[in-house]
């Protein structure tokens, strides 16, 4: 029997086994924790007969199967009892994972084997499922991460699997297959019966039975997957760049405000290295912060930011090293000289044996974070596992293999060096505005539109490599925070504390303690609130506050690298009451780190040669925002509605041009001169030594000079009752198609134990009802939340929906779907009204999964000012005591149009292609036809006309005139394409919108400053201290 080797503080025990149709399982008893299961299939979208198969195969396995044929039988089996489920599609694996209440797992398990062994693939659902991943599509269309994506597959070797789109379109899965005769759904059947195959599927399953039950019961269910094929793993060809697509330097365009570089290096898989990971080497040289680092280098130069460097893995034969930087304005000025300087780096590493005592840290390291590694739970975990069991190792490795490292491989080292070569990778520049050196970026990637420009690498920086040594570049020296005391002393606990305990408290300074009673690790974690009315007394301060501590936190980031190797945190962050310094990781060094960061943030003195580099960075992020997806920025405007003070980034921004130095360096003076502040000491720590860590942190922060500081109260603004009001605003991109509706009822304060025990039941209830009505049913949008929001001590309910329908006819079939709700509940079974009470009950009396989370549980009522740390327990006893009624009366009183005490505010974010009858996106699958047959498309018209909102009569005339010029095409292919023509005539806004009209008690907001002045304010939270 196979032995798994697992960290020595998992005390959940595993079995691997394999079943007779070839399927590798790994059952884990997990008692007290909720259940899960994840299955990954050994095939991705690199297996595609048709661009997006296996994410739409994916998409359709969720709505029925032969022995549930309900399409929402799964997801609502999941729901009532307190479950989630997800998916995704890689390249070379598809992952599917639930988790579930433990005494709901077997029925969970049972219909989620029917995915794999007798799936429906309705034809009812089909073309409903092709409209969501269109629409996932176009949710996407704005995103830089899928945009660079497609773009790094585009320009990767012709022919190679990894170049295939991987989501789909309508014209992909749908309109493409029919009009070359097939059928998309017997497509759909052939391809899944071809591939997924039991040999290439890995399960794990979490339980609270036994290892034999969970063994049992996975035997019963999964043994009936078919075999099909001999399963072997699918394996690509390293040579996804082959030496054509190398040596490159490709400039891009973001819709981001983002300015960065990427080196790009293909690599064999590096899996089956696991016992000497060359590439960890690489990763702790290239990815260093640190004193004579190639980011050091830059930042003294004012060229770059930060670095990152790893491997992008999820793929199979192949993987894709890269090496990450932000860049400076100045930095993109002198892209040629900062490629030069990693070059540079890269041959100090290659020109040097590789280090023993280096490797030697690394493996340290590793062998220290795996033994201490808290474990994930449920379908998170098992999400992972399963994933990680694809790779080709020895099975007890499955789970270590990812961290332990037994052995120094210099020639392995050598090897992974000499890939990181000038000629056998690309560099990636991608910035708004291109220096003024480049050429237009005349190219476009054919999904996404994505404008890019391809040069060869410059003959100076080649030239520049073979200069002499610079003595700014070396390796960085032995890392001093790596701990060396690992003891935990354990005693007897009945019960675990529910809360921590105020050890000290005076008007300027309180101190909270908990001793870790239930994880035992040699860790803690340190939370400091400096807390300042002043930190948002304006925007002006605001912005002051977070520019001065930015310019901190990029003044240690040399140090930082170490810190963050040897396994601790350190960060800062603003909130509008408090600045909070946060240290996480094992006691024996975090003790020593905090007083360090602390003193040197006691007397730091802002640089006036980094300044305008951070002050770059912060104006990128501000500006970036408007680039957001529109759901995100819904929910921002709805939040910042109802707020009491609240800055939003653009007035961030103006304030940030007008900040100086000096500016930052009064603002210091003025917060150390009165401000208060709050610990919470959570860990490995006892009571003594967490008060002489008080005494240490008040003496440098030197608070007894300090002015007594009001501890600054959250408050948000109260709706009026029995009003509705609708607030549009434009989506600021005007490239993006998709709409968003955030739709908010506001319903009482949050302290109000019953009412908020029965505003969580009714999300709890109505969630997957909603979703289905809204998403899977009317077709929508891709993206559709709903539940609870807790904002400052109010709360309310809210639906979130984004998708090419305007924000108007959105919120009219919300209100439709509010009417349906109305029957759903009142003709709920009571059997299935106790099934959703149990499953949130359940929720409820969840614990903490690790010593983190349950830091963080704390520190949000702390930060929230209500200090109510045993709600969650009395939550599950009040929701023992709630009817169906009790549910059904919150929903008519506060939600239910037809109430007339209700407190409704819907923020409308309205795409600018509203009333512009069609989207040029919809056409970038005929352009890539067109580039696929080798029909000759001019890229300059191509990028002039895709910019200038074209209506389809131009697209039409634009594509006529390229078929006119096209070579012999057959007969067949030149009707495909005409037919494709022809269909960008349907591609028009919807009818169904046609006349869509709000209610008419709906008031529009016009000035959204005189709206909230006046708004009364919410009571002050009510403490539980």
């Amino acid at each position: 029997m196979t032995r798994l080797i697992l960290p020595s503080r998992e005390t959940r025990p595993h079995r691997w086994f394999t079943l007779r149709n070839g399927m590798e399982c790994i059952v884990v008893c997990a008692e007290g924790q909720k259940a899960g299961a994840a299955m990954d299939v050994g095939v991705g979208h690199g297996e595609d007969d048709t661009e997006g198969q296996a994410h739409f195969c994916e998409h359709l396995l969720f709505l029925g199967t032969k022995k549930y044929p309900n399409e929402n039988d799964y997801k609502s089996y999941l729901a009532a009892h307190g479950g989630t489920s997800g998916a995704y599609t890689g390249v070379c694996n598809t992952n599917f994972r639930f988790e579930v209440a433990p005494d709901a797992l077997k029925g969970a398990l049972d219909r989620f084997a029917c995915f794999f062994s007798q799936p429906l693939f309705d034809a009812s659902c089909v073309e409903r499922e092709v409209n969501a991943v269109n629409s996932e599509h176009a949710k996407n269309l704005q995103s830089d991460i899928w945009r660079f994506f497609q773009l790094e597959k585009h320009l990767c070797a012709p022919g190679h699997p990894y170049t295939k789109f991987g989501t789909g379109t309508r014209e992909t899965l749908w309109d493409g297959p029919r009009r070359h005769g097939r059928d998309p759904r017997l497509d759909l059947i052939s391809w899944w019966e071809k591939q997924y195959c039991a040999r290439r599927m890995k399960l794990v399953v979490l339980g609270q039975e036994s290892l034999d039950t969970l063994e049992c019961w996975v035997r019963e269910r999964f043994e009936d997957v078919p075999v099909r094929t001999d399963g072997m793993r699918l394996t690509y060809s390293e040579r996804v760049l082959e030496e054509e697509q190398t040596g490159n330097i490709i400039f891009t365009e973001p819709v981001m405000d983002v300015r960065g570089m990427e080196f790009t290096f293909p690599f064999p898989e590096q899996s089956h290295l696991y016992e000497t990971k060359p590439g960890a080497y690489l990763i702790h040289f290239l990815g260093h912060g640190g004193l004579g680092s190639v980011l050091s280098y830059l930042k003294r130069r004012g060229w770059a930011n930060s670095v990152r460097a790893g491997f992008q893995t999820g793929t199979s034969g192949f993987e894709l090293f890269k090496i990450t930087l932000d860049l400076t304005v100045d930095g993109l000025a002198h892209y040629q000289e900062v490629i030069a300087a990693v070059y540079r780096y890269i041959n100090l590493l290659r020109n040097r044996s590789p280090e023993k005592y280096t490797f030697d840290e690394i493996k340290s390291l590793s062998k220290m974070e795996f033994r201490f590694h808290e474990p994930a739970q449920g379908s998170e975990y098992a999400s992972e596992i399963a994933k990680h069991m694809q790779a080709p190792v020895p099975r007890e490795t499955v789970i270590s293999g990812r961290w332990l490292m037994e052995r120094f491989d210099a020639d392995a080292i050598v090897e992974a060096l000499e890939r990181l070569d000038i000629r056998k990778g690309n560099v990636a520049v991608t910035a708004k505005v291109m220096p003024s050196s480049v050429g237009p970026l005349d190219q476009f990637e054919p999904v996404y539109g994505t404008r890019y420009r391809k040069d060869q690498m410059p003959t100076e920086i080649i030239a520049a490599l073979n200069g002499g040594s610079d003595q700014e570049l070396f390796l960085p020296g032995p890392n001093w925070f790596i701990p060396g005391n690992f003891d935990v002393v354990q005693f007897e606990v009945d019960e675990p504390i529910a809360r921590p305990t105020v050890l000290r408290d005076t008007t300027v300074s309180r101190l909270w303690h908990k001793r870790d009673d239930t994880f035992w690790v040699p860790k803690a974690n340190v939370f400091i609130a400096l807390q300042s009315p002043m930190l948002d007394a304006s925007a002006n301060k605001a912005t002051t506050a977070r520019l001065f501590f930015n310019l901190f936190l990029d003044s240690i980031a040399e140090e930082l690298y170490d810190v963050e190797r040897a396994g601790l945190q350190f960060s800062v962050e603003n909130t509008p009451t408090a600045v909070v310094v946060k240290v996480m990781g094992y006691n024996d060094t975090l003790v020593v780190l905090l007083p360090r960061m602390l003193a040197l943030l006691r007397r730091f003195e802002p640089p006036t040669e980094r300044f305008e580099s951070v002050r770059d960075q912060l104006a990128r992020e501000w500006i970036s925002t408007q680039s957001q997806e529109p759901f995100a920025l819904a929910a921002y405007w709805a939040e910042y509605a109802i707020s009491e003070r609240q800055f939003s980034p653009l007035e961030r921004l103006a304030e940030l041009q007008r900040i100086h130095v000096i500016d930052v360096k009064n603002f210091a003076k003025e917060f150390f001169a009165a401000f208060a502040i709050e610990t919470l000491v959570h860990g490995n720590i006892d009571s003594e030594s967490a008060m002489d860590l008080q005494d240490t942190i008040e003496r440098i922060l030197n608070i007894e000079s300090a002015i007594p500081s009001p501890r600054p109260v959250e408050r948000s603004r109260i709706l009026p009752r029995g009003t509705e009001h609708v607030w549009p605003i434009q989506v600021p991109n005007p490239n993006n198609v998709n709409s968003a509706c955030e739709y908010y009822c506001q319903v009482g304060t949050s302290d109000d134990d019953n009412l908020r025990c029965r505003l969580a039941l009714f999300a709890h209830i109505v969630d997957q009802p909603i979703f289905s009505r809204l998403r899977t049913q009317e077709q929508l949008g891709y993206s559709v939340w709903s539940g609870p929001r807790i904002s400052a001590g109010n709360m309310g309910f809210h639906v979130l929906l984004q998708g090419e329908k305007s924000a108007t006819f959105v919120e009219t079939r919300i209100e439709a779907c509010f009417d349906d709700l109305c029957r759903i509940l009142n003709d709920m079974p009571d059997g299935e009204f106790e099934a959703n009470l149990r499953g949130l009950i359940g929720k409820r009396r969840q614990k903490p999964k690790n010593l983190e989370e349950e830091t963080l549980q704390y520190w949000r009522h702390m930060r929230d000012g209500d200090y109510d740390f045993e709600r969650q327990s009395r939550d599950a006893a009040i929701l023992e005591q709630i009817s169906k009624q009790d549910v059904i009366d919150v929903f008519m009183t506060y939600l239910h149009p037809s109430s007339r005490s209700r407190r409704k505010l819907s923020v409308h974010l309205n795409s600018q292609y509203q009333g512009v009858k069609f989207d040029p996106q919809r056409a970038m699958p005929m352009i890539q036809a067109f580039f696929m047959k080798g029909i000759p498309v001019s890229q300059q018209k191509l990028m002039v006309l895709m910019t200038s909102q074209p209506g389809v009569s131009e697209i039409k005339m634009f594509a006529t005139d390229c078929l006119a010029d096209a070579p012999a095409l057959s007969p067949q292919d030149r009707t495909v394409l005409e037919g494709m023509i022809g269909d960008l005539g349907s591609m028009v806004a919807d009818d169904q919108e046609t006349g869509a009209e709000l209610r008419v008690t709906n008031k529009s907001i016009s000035d959204i400053d005189a709206f909230k002045a006046d708004l009364e304010l919410s009571p002050p939270i009510r403490s539980r201290a």
